[in-house]
């Protein structure tokens, strides 16, 4: 499982900025983006959701919902898809 989702992280086109608030761009590969020297926001393509307000909300609430995921992940398990609807 590791492989198939992990296998190839470091390969392929990633999303990079060129300074906070500055340009997002799509590179063929990481060493591109490093040489413009820009820095790497993800794996993959860039896409409609790499904005700064949306890169920004990703990052003040990544402690929250990683915790919200747990917790509603838990109840699923113990108790049941219903559990998780309020």
């Amino acid at each position: 499982v590791h492989e198939t989702l992990y296998g190839q992280i470091n390969e392929g086109e990633v999303c990079a900025w060129s300074e906070i608030g500055g340009a997002i761009s799509t590179f063929a590969n990481k060493e591109e983006a490093w040489q413009a020297g820009y820095t790497i926001a993800h794996c993959g393509a860039c896409g409609q959701c790499s904005n700064w307000q949306d890169l920004r909300l990703q990052y003040t609430t990544r402690t929250y919902l990683a915790q919200a995921s747990f917790i509603c992940s838990k109840k699923s398990l113990v108790h049941g898809a219903d559990a998780v609807h309020e």
